[in-house]
């Protein structure tokens, strides 16, 4: 069984910063404030594509993204 630690969520929408999903907090993506440790995974079944293709930046800063409904 694989374990997550879920830190919270990213959505671009600053409209969406500081509020909360749950527990969690969604902050606006930046990639100065995420380690190169952090996976991220796509869930959003509608923009996943466009999504993946603009976190390029983090990719090639070694951080991993993942997506949830497409591969």
């Amino acid at each position: 069984e694989n374990k997550f630690n879920i830190v919270g969520f990213l959505d671009s929408a600053k409209s969406k910063k500081n509020k909360k999903i749950g527990n969690y907090k969604i902050d606006y993506p930046d990639i100065s404030k995420i380690d190169k440790k952090t996976n991220i995974i796509i869930a959003s079944i509608n923009s996943e594509k466009k999504i993946y293709k603009s976190l390029k930046k983090y990719r090639e800063k070694g951080i991993k993204t993942y997506c949830l409904y497409n591969k």
